[in-house]
């Protein structure tokens, strides 16, 4: 049976920066399982779900927008004290480094960003993302560093060791130490399958998108991939961007060869979009729990989000961003609101720290209690109320937690 120091779970976003924390010179005793199961054999949902997962090298970080979000001490109220204090510490280091590259980003292309502000209701802010630069926020693999393609079936504790069922011809190995970075569904049933927990609880932010049309007022083209503006509720409830006709909206409807031959629709498409704002919003997932449930060998995903909060945020969100508009522009045409699937958002979190699992709780190290040298490098280990985007917040703690395990190796 092959053995290593460390045996990380998981190969997006997540586990990328533990191993970015961790001293190089635990590389060469370190494992990765990238997985290679299909997970919707194994997590069913129901009509009204969309539950996303991924079990592919780099994870959502493959496609995520690489946006980024900032957290001060009062909105971690549920974190333990410990916890939050190293958490913060390595999140401002973060903070500062990653603005320093947004803001030079942006005096670099010097953009004509269109001016919308601030109303009654709704603040405006910049959209902080790192979409463009391909070296930021995407996951590598890194050199001397085993990969495996297979998923984690099995967990068992003997004395000092911990031995792993792999589902790649039930293969085994063991670790000293255990990192679960796949993301909070699958470290969700990972736990669940090894304390035996038949429902395990998770946060997530219900997400809608739409359009707004202004007949007489034009919009100036962004050379951007990314949104410039984001806005936020004064309250608390929800959050989104604020997306005007540029690249991005051009790759994705633009793709028809159609509109390649001919350069006078392509133009006439053009004019009429520019006199378009998209945008999304995401709700506070103090509104949006979520259950995952143990049935034999299966796993279900189930929401409890009621009917009546969906159409209540339908309505607020809309009225809000009516009363943005006529604040900023008047003369709206028209203003449509969709809602997607129940999970469609990505951002699923928060079973640690959480009330209504009590069983699962974690150590000022990320590691869980009772459970020596098994770690949470992921989104689970995080449980806030918010609709601001918990990527930037989560992966701050993996790094921090590949530092602290490169000291007590």
């Amino acid at each position: 049976m092959k053995h290593y120091k460390i045996v990380v779970v998981g190969s997006g976003i997540s586990s990328y920066f533990f191993l970015l924390g961790l001293d190089r010179k635990l590389y060469k005793k370190t494992c990765v399982l990238v997985g290679n199961s299909y997970p919707e054999k194994i997590y069913k949902q129901t009509a009204n779900t969309n539950f996303l997962l991924n079990n592919k090298f780099g994870g959502f970080a493959l496609n995520w927008l690489g946006g980024f979000s900032e957290f001060h001490k009062k909105e971690l109220k549920f974190i333990k004290n410990s916890f939050c204090l190293r958490l913060l510490k390595t999140h401002k280091l973060f903070n500062e480094y990653y603005n320093k590259i947004y803001e030079d980003y942006l005096n670099l292309k010097k953009p004509n960003l269109n001016n919308i502000k601030s109303s009654k209701l709704l603040r405006i802010s910049k959209n902080k993302t790192l979409l463009e630069n391909t070296d930021v926020l995407r996951v590598k693999k890194l050199k001397n560093l085993k990969y495996i393609n297979s998923s984690l079936k099995n967990i068992e504790k003997k004395k000092s060791k911990i031995i792993l069922t792999l589902d790649k011809k039930n293969n085994f190995i063991s670790c000293d130490k255990l990192i679960l970075a796949a993301g909070t569904i699958s470290t969700a049933g990972i736990i669940s399958k090894m304390l035996n927990l038949n429902k395990v609880y998770f946060k997530h932010q219900l997400y809608f998108l739409g359009f707004v049309f202004f007949p007489f007022k034009s919009f100036k083209f962004q050379k951007f991939k990314f949104s410039t503006r984001s806005y936020f509720d004064k309250k608390g409830k929800f959050k989104g961007t604020l997306e005007f006709n540029s690249k991005f909206i051009q790759e994705k409807l633009f793709k028809s060869s159609i509109l390649n031959n001919n350069k006078f629709l392509y133009y006439l498409l053009n004019l009429i979009l520019n006199k378009f704002i998209f945008f999304n919003a995401f709700v506070n997932s103090k509104y949006c729990d979520a259950l995952i449930i143990k049935k034999k060998k299966i796993f279900e995903i189930k929401s409890l989000i009621k009917k009546e909060t969906t159409r209540k945020f339908s309505i607020l969100i809309r009225s809000n961003l009516k009363e943005l508009f006529n604040f900023n522009f008047k003369n709206i045409k028209l203003l449509i609101l969709f809602k997607r699937k129940i999970g469609f958002d990505k951002h699923y979190y928060g079973i640690f720290f959480n009330k209504k699992n009590k069983r699962l709780k974690l150590n000022y190290k990320s590691e869980i209690e009772g459970h020596r040298n098994i770690f949470i490098c992921d989104q689970s280990a995080i449980n806030v109320d918010t609709a601001k985007f918990l990527t930037y917040l989560s992966i701050a703690n993996s790094f921090s937690v590949g530092k602290i395990i490169s000291k007590i190796h």
